[in-house]
């Protein structure tokens, strides 16, 4: 996010602030470096009749439902 402030803003900082925001980027691409990252893609399937409300239904039961359904995708994913 540090990388996402506008030049113009940064430069209004003062040099200290410049300063430590720079050192804070270096300091988390140093990290990404280092640390091994696997990224699996997951590919939701639809729910039964999902395609009649699923854009309107913000139900308990299918927020439960679609998280459920997520766990058990990683679970296969990562198997």
């Amino acid at each position: 996010m540090l990388e996402a402030i506008p030049p113009a803003a940064i430069s209004t900082l003062d040099a200290p602030l410049r300063s430590r925001r720079d050192q804070l980027i270096a300091d988390v691409a140093a990290t990404k470096s280092r640390i091994p990252v696997t990224v699996t893609h997951i590919q939701r399937k639809s729910l039964p009749h999902e395609q009649i409300s699923s854009g309107v239904d913000f139900s308990v039961g299918r927020i439960e439902a679609l998280i459920e359904q997520g766990e058990q995708d990683a679970r296969r994913a990562v198997a």
